[in-house]
């Protein structure tokens, strides 16, 4: 996911998302409006050794409309039916209360912080 959450980046990590997809790197699916193709968010999945990571972000204009917690969820539920067994993490930043909603919209719960990040599984 970017680290910034500026208008320039999002459209970076937007472009790459083929590339990302057909090196298996991640799945990253872009929320936007059916009414007029309107870029609203992102989410996405990414996987590693032991586990798939969660991830998402939503555009300051559109947040507190659930739109994270719908696209969440229905990615999580996705990763669970595609890959049974593996763990779905999200690593969240103490703090960030709207991502831990998101986060427990999708089943995950708080573990152990890991520096200033909390890692929710589930």
């Amino acid at each position: 996911m970017p680290e910034r959450g500026d208008r320039a980046v999002a459209e970076r990590w937007i472009s790459g998302w083929a590339e990302r997809a057909d090196r298996g790197l991640a799945l990253d699916l872009v929320i936007s409006s059916s009414s007029d193709g309107t870029v609203m968010g992102e989410v996405g999945v990414t996987p590693s050794p032991a586990s798939l990571e969660l991830g998402w972000w939503v555009g300051a204009d559109h947040r507190g409309q659930g739109l994270a917690s719908a696209a969440a969820s229905l990615v999580a539920g996705w990763a669970r039916r595609s890959y049974p067994g593996t763990r779905l993490v999200a690593r969240i930043p103490a703090g960030a209360l709207a991502s831990a909603g998101v986060a427990r919209a999708c089943g995950l719960h708080p573990g152990p912080p890991s520096g200033d990040v909390l890692i929710w599984s589930g």
